[in-house]
């Protein structure tokens, strides 16, 4: 189940009760364990694992996280890492991990009543170890490349000929060679990757960590992380300005009730550090570039049962709020098309994409296309913009000269993030429901 559907099914991650829940996808595992809000205020859960589904021989790291920073507890120092594990000849009973948690339940210093607590995605996923072996037998094929779990973010690093995506509920990031089709890294991260950028000036990967509220930063030369930047509550998506080097974070503001009091965090490139936060109220979610103009659009989320939902207009030089476009409610992702100066957004609850002008920051038209509208993307080539449907599992391909739908593509199961790349003239899209990458030929 997707990050971004917890308003309407949260409770699927949410178990109140002292329990741990080991999860097996392919040859890489997690632990995920949750702690009961009740008396007593601290809950001890311990959970064990056989890695018996791995290769036979591979060697393999373990890395305990705690999910959320704003929760107190203490953990056994010999749980944190887990080095040099290798799995048994037999395939059938190898190393075994121990996790032994105690954790006091408390969301920014206040302590959190039953309903609170399963309200929240972030405490939800309460603590994680994850496997970062690559595997080694992957039948990966052109077009198509299987992830870890709940493939969220994808981006293109032109550098290396890789693509970097955001394993939401495994707290990595995979890399994937467009020259061999094979996983070249797995990488841990925070809690909750979500939106994911790439900086051709410093060969560097961004990644936002949801239910850290940090951004992480990846060099695509080591697939390491050489920084962890605090950001905002809850950051979901990040854009790229390559006129200044700067790298700006959507802060959707909270997943607990409305979303209100958002903000983008800027991070300067060259030193990976903040030099500034936009507030933008509401839930901000997309963001797309105008690099004509040095704009920034900016869609917002916002709670599904807010009408006013807007597109908000940053100028990107001295990062002021120019103008706030009424559209419609719980806005999605975004795109930009530089030919006809226009800015495509759809909606998470409906199936509209808005049309904005962005010469008279106006709304021009509406686009009747699926239902549970998700990623957003253009394509340089023909001027087409791609729409991925969770609700339809499609895509659908709109001509920005008539801003109708052309052609509707059939998906594997809840499409999110689609992009283009260049090297092979494909659109791109994460599929969380599968596990997977996959790619159409661009229009």
């Amino acid at each position: 189940m997707a990050l971004a559907e917890y308003r309407f099914s949260i409770l699927r991650n949410i178990l109140v009760a002292a329990i741990v829940v080991s999860v097996i996808i392919g040859g890489v595992f997690y632990l995920t364990g949750n702690v009961n809000p009740g008396s007593p205020a601290s809950t001890t859960f311990t959970s064990s694992h056989t890695t018996s589904t791995l290769t036979s021989g591979s060697v393999f790291t373990i890395y305990l996280n705690q999910t959320s920073p704003n929760i107190t507890s203490s953990e056994s120092s010999s749980s944190r890492s887990h080095t040099n594990h290798t799995a048994s000849s037999n395939n059938s009973a190898g190393s075994t991990v121990t996790v032994t948690v105690t954790a006091t339940p408390t969301f920014y210093n206040q302590t959190l009543s039953t309903s609170q607590f399963s309200q929240d995605y972030c405490i939800g996923n309460f603590f994680t170890a994850t496997d970062t072996s690559v595997p080694t037998s992957v039948n990966n094929t052109p077009g198509y490349f299987p992830t870890q779990s709940t493939p969220y973010g994808l981006a293109y690093a032109s550098t290396s000929k890789e693509l970097f995506v955001s394993n939401s509920e495994s707290n990595t990031v995979s890399s994937i060679s467009l020259q061999t089709n094979e996983t070249t890294a797995i990488i841990p991260v925070g809690a909750t990757p979500t939106g994911i950028v790439f900086d051709p000036q410093n060969n560097n990967v961004y990644v936002n960590n949801f239910c850290s509220n940090s951004t992480s930063v990846i060099s695509v030369s080591t697939h390491k992380v050489i920084s962890t930047i605090p950001v905002g509550r809850f950051p979901i998506s990040l854009l790229y300005d390559p006129v200044n080097n700067y790298i700006y974070v959507a802060n959707s503001a909270s997943p607990m009730g409305n979303l209100v009091n958002g903000s983008l965090t800027i991070i300067d490139g060259r030193t990976n550090s903040v030099i500034g936060n936009i507030a933008i109220g509401g839930g901000p979610w997309g963001m797309a570039y105008d690099n004509f103009t040095n704009e920034i659009f900016v869609s917002d989320h916002a709670d599904v049962s807010q009408q006013n939902s807007t597109v908000t207009v940053v100028n990107a030089v001295n990062n002021q709020v120019i103008k706030r476009v009424p559209i419609g409610p719980s806005l999605f992702d975004i795109a930009f098309d530089p030919t006809n100066n226009l800015v495509y957004t759809g909606t998470w609850t409906g199936s509209t994409v808005y049309v904005v002008n962005a010469s008279s920051r106006s709304l021009v038209d509406n686009i009747t296309v699926g239902n549970v509208l998700s990623g957003m993307a253009y394509d340089p080539r023909d001027g087409n913009v791609y729409a991925t449907s969770v609700g339809d599992n499609a895509v659908y391909i709109i001509s920005s000269t008539t801003n109708n739908v052309i052609k509707s593509i059939q998906t594997g199961t809840e499409p999110r993030t689609i992009i283009f790349v260049p090297l092979t003239q494909m659109m791109y899209f994460t599929a969380e429901g599968d596990n997977d990458i996959s790619a159409i030929a661009a229009s």
